[in-house]
């Protein structure tokens, strides 16, 4: 049961955000905040080249432990995102989870799923993460390893069945999430992937292919519109499904409406929120508010609290808000107070 101060705070902190948005300076604190420990990856997926930055440097275990306790003073027992790169190919990544763990923040740990041996499986198991989130593109073994490689499709599902396993035998409340990028090659199986994750008892959460506005992260593909779904007759049908069951499903309604029309050509109204909700710390140190635009500090130089109030941040922030590109819809979309509420719900219940 989440306690009534946790929702409180979230809740004034949603307006705070709001309002914050047509401020010159914010009045809120971030709640999508993700750090990339690494950014080495061992696979080289067909729409991502994050790998290609693996020369940044990567900051010391204890700098990200400066990190996270100036963070956790600020903001609180907030969630907050471990991302990559593929984040288990850091050594001390557990001395990282046990740290956050003793702070009291509330963990969600991303991972491709193929470096997840017997020794990684027991470790993410007693580390009392809130959700794990493993990459599947499909229920389909040919269609995963089109986007991720050949053979990663078996390693990935059976890791994962061997995770799900552990942690039922540890009782663990860890949320399983299967996180799946709809594209032209997989959309006709959303629907197959979605029972695939109701049988093994774990939550899904839907990502799209969007608009190729990131800087220096273009991916191993012409355009987004090579793999964006295009007169696909069932796009309705898929998402009218997905809408109607979605007990296992993270997205909001509005956000899944959202994708089908984006993928139907339709006019979007589509305000982002990144200058006022994000926050993501780069493995070098690099603080930003969205991970497609320029850096405005570095948590080795300055207070996170202090870069996130900076008036380099607010130049950003003006920069954001003209933005008028259709990017990570959940990311840095507006959210309604119902839609905050539809994704706790999934996360808690």
């Amino acid at each position: 049961m989440i306690n009534l101060k946790f929702i409180m705070k979230n809740v004034m902190n949603h307006y705070a955000q709001k309002a914050s948005y047509y401020l010159e300076n914010p009045i809120c604190h971030p709640t999508m905040i993700h750090f990339a420990p690494t950014l080495r990856c061992n696979l080289r997926c067909r729409y991502c080249s994050i790998w290609k930055e693996s020369w940044k440097e990567e900051i010391s275990l204890e700098e990200w432990k400066m990190f996270l306790n100036k963070l956790h003073e600020w903001v609180g027992d907030a969630h907050i995102g471990i991302t990559g790169g593929e984040p288990l190919l850091r050594k001390d990544i557990f001395e990282i989870l046990e740290h956050m763990r003793k702070l009291g923040l509330k963990t969600s740990f991303t991972t491709n799923g193929t470096l997840l041996n017997e020794k990684a499986i027991k470790k993410l198991s007693n580390s009392d993460i809130f959700n794990i989130n493993v990459s599947l593109e499909s229920a389909q073994k040919e269609l995963h390893d089109f986007f991720r490689g050949n053979g990663n499709f078996k390693k990935t599902f059976d890791n994962l069945l061997k995770l799900r396993e552990e942690l039922n035998e540890n009782n663990s409340k860890t949320l399983l999430v299967v996180e799946t990028i709809l594209t032209s090659k997989n959309l006709d199986t959303a629907i197959e992937l979605l029972k695939l994750c109701e049988k093994n008892k774990m939550k899904v959460h839907f990502g799209n292919i969007v608009e190729n506005l990131q800087i220096n992260y273009t991916g191993d593909f012409k355009a987004e519109s090579e793999y964006k779904p295009k007169n696909n007759k069932n796009i309705d049908k898929i998402f009218s499904y997905l809408i109607k069951n979605k007990t296992n499903i993270l997205n909001s309604t509005s956000e899944l409406n959202m994708i089908k029309d984006y993928y139907k050509n339709r006019k979007i109204d589509f305000k982002c929120f990144a200058n006022v909700r994000t926050l993501f710390i780069s493995s070098n140190g690099d603080v930003k508010l969205c991970q497609y635009t320029q850096p405005i500090g570095n948590i080795k130089e300055d207070n996170i609290k202090k870069i996130w109030l900076s008036e380099r941040a607010n130049k950003q922030r003006k920069f954001i808000k003209e933005c008028k590109k259709i990017c990570q819809f959940d990311c840095y979309k507006k959210r309604s107070l119902y839609e905050e509420y539809e994704m706790y719900k999934g996360l808690y219940c």
